[in-house]
């Protein structure tokens, strides 16, 4: 799986790299579900989600993306997705999937430095 994990249940914070290549809808899924399965996750846990390292997503990804996150909601609980990008495009996508994750319980934000991600996700 292009996306590796770790989570601190100390700070509640799903830690998450991407590798390349980027990621198909089915590896963001499957990332899902694996972080859903492990036995420290609990729901509300924030996403920070470092994809500084591939290519900025396409509009159908992002959707896919969206629904995978939709579908999994109730599960997931409320939480915050924050996106570490290394360029505009990737911004812009986030923007975009934003739309797409109303009424999904996630709250995303793109950032360029994943400090200021955390700290993003550690507010209350």
């Amino acid at each position: 799986m292009p996306i590796r994990f770790t989570i601190d249940g100390t700070t509640r914070v799903v830690v998450a790299v991407v590798e390349p290549p980027a990621p198909s809808a089915a590896d963001v899924a499957a990332f899902l579900d694996a972080v859903l399965a492990h036995p420290d996750f609990r729901p509300g846990m924030g996403v920070l989600y470092d994809r500084r390292r591939v290519d900025p997503p396409d509009r159908a990804s992002m959707e896919a993306v969206a629904a995978a996150i939709r579908e999994r909601a109730d599960r997931l609980g409320p939480y915050r997705w924050a996106v570490v990008a290394a360029d505009l495009d990737t911004v812009g996508m986030v923007r975009y999937g934003q739309v797409h994750h109303a009424g999904s319980g996630v709250e995303g934000r793109a950032f360029g430095d994943p400090a200021e991600a955390l700290a993003w996700l550690r507010q209350d």
